[in-house]
């Protein structure tokens, strides 16, 4: 059995089928209580909490040793259907970074943002952009914030920011997102494969409705748009990876443009991280310019 570890403690149990469990962090303060931690000013921030501020102890992540460090995990927020707009700063909470192995060692996270079109199943989701992120050993309830490069959002795109710890930080590292319980106007979500959880899946829906998660972002960056291309090959997987853009798929180098004669004729990546946040790459990512959005 897979035990449910949070806000209700030892005795929340769900049928969940493995060692691994979703643990609060075992060191944490009590649930009692709350800091309030102002972030930076951001304009036009998207945000879906209530209390965007403070951070509460209470949040879970999948734990392989009852909260003491944690498994791959995604702690997540989507915004459906947006019209064009680009990616500048994410702005978010942390309730917990700690080195297990007591050397200082920072939790190198990755702040991703996804276009999703079959959210809230991982599968198709595109990888548009990721800033890396080393949040002090010994952290608690602060607030960070992440630069992007004006990176373009096309419209109509299910945007999903995710905070993403990969599997190594087992036995390595205890990390877990900043939340509340303020209310929030559209669900948090995990997903986490050792602790069953593949995709995308509602915090509430798992019996943690009150794990409000603090992640915010704005498109304020002072550039215009960005330059869209559409492939003009199928790249190719490698090292394990499971999904590769394809021929004719749109993708957006994260270069700014005010019109599509700003943007390069061509874009080549010769690596691109695979897009649904698996081991390997994406190798010969070849385009043509297809639009300025």
């Amino acid at each position: 059995m897979k035990r449910l570890l949070g806000l209700c403690g030892l005795l929340c149990i769900a049928p969940l089928a493995s060692a691994e469990e979703l643990a609060r962090d075992a060191f944490g303060a009590s649930a009692d209580a709350t800091v309030v931690a102002p972030g930076p000013g951001i304009l036009a921030e998207q945000c879906q909490g209530n209390d965007n501020e403070s951070l509460a102890p209470g949040s879970v992540a999948c734990s392989p040793d009852q909260g003491r460090t944690v498994t791959e995990n995604g702690h997540a927020r989507q915004w459906a259907g947006l019209g064009a707009t680009s990616l500048a700063q994410v702005r978010f909470g942390v309730e917990t970074c700690r080195d297990n192995a007591g050397q200082g060692r920072p939790c190198a996270i990755e702040v991703r943002a996804y276009s999703a079109p079959n959210f809230p199943t991982f599968g198709g989701a595109q990888l548009l952009a990721t800033a890396n992120m080393d949040i002090p050993d010994g952290t608690a309830l602060e607030i960070f914030t992440a630069d992007f490069p004006n990176v373009a959002i096309p419209q109509g795109t299910n945007l999903v920011i995710e905070l993403y710890n990969p599997d190594s930080f087992r036995n390595q590292f205890g990390f877990w997102p900043g939340s509340n319980a303020g209310g929030q106007s559209q669900p948090s979500f995990i997903r986490s494969t050792p602790c069953g959880l593949g995709n995308w899946t509602n915090l509430a829906s798992i019996n943690f409705p009150n794990v409000h998660l603090v992640i915010c972002w704005s498109d304020e960056g002072g550039g215009g748009g960005g330059c869209q291309y559409k492939l003009t090959v199928n790249s190719k997987a490698k090292k394990g990876c499971g999904v590769c853009p394809k021929k004719g798929d749109i993708i957006a180098s994260g270069d700014p443009c005010e019109d599509i004669k700003d943007c390069a004729k061509k874009l080549v990546i010769k690596k691109l991280d695979c897009p649904d946040g698996g081991p390997g790459f994406c190798k010969k990512v070849k385009g043509k310019k297809d639009s300025c959005v």
